[in-house]
């Protein structure tokens, strides 16, 4: 379960961003945040993952602080922030998913069935050996949907995740 108290998030320059969130997100839960260009919803899941501490206010799963003890939840947390590529661009796509087979320790067999998995709803198999920079933003969005699903982790964040989509891939996106 994810508790959001209080929290409000301020910057010099732009003032409050965030004013007094409250949330509680029981586990198996999917939430949609939905708001205008600017509302804040990008910052809220920065801040609920732990890449920003909140100005005010808490942010916990299942009671463990997401900024406090951000390493110890990375394990449990999947997050694709469009705007902020996670592959090492120079890489092919398979180098970058051997990458991140290996940051969480995922075996052989779970890393070809969980691949098998995503590419049976994203159709990325044809990407495995080009470069990622070569390749368009939307099939940037489903590698980079891909990784993060890699560790099932148990929460998943995705921002603007069909962003770059067709509507093919979109409609594939049900994996969960």
């Amino acid at each position: 379960m994810i508790h959001v108290r209080g929290v409000t998030k301020s910057y010099k320059k732009k003032g409050e961003v965030l004013k007094d969130i409250n949330l509680t997100i029981p586990d198996g839960e999917i939430v949609a945040l939905l708001g205008h260009n600017g509302s804040g919803k990008s910052t809220l899941l920065k801040c609920i993952t732990g890449v920003i501490k909140p100005t005010l206010g808490t942010i916990d799963f299942d009671g463990v602080d997401s900024f406090k003890h951000q390493r110890t939840l990375v394990p449990q947390i999947g997050v694709v922030f469009n705007q902020k590529p996670s592959f090492i661009v120079d890489l092919t796509v398979m180098d970058n998913l051997h990458y991140f087979k290996a940051i969480y320790d995922v075996s052989d067999q779970d890393f070809e069935d969980r691949l098998a998995m995503v590419d049976k709803h994203l159709s990325i198999r044809s990407l495995y050996q080009k470069q990622y920079r070569k390749l368009s933003f939307g099939e940037r969005v489903k590698c980079e949907i891909a990784s993060v699903l890699l560790h099932q982790p148990k929460y998943l964040f995705l921002d603007e995740p069909t962003i770059g989509l067709d509507y093919s891939a979109k409609k594939g996106c049900t994996i969960y």
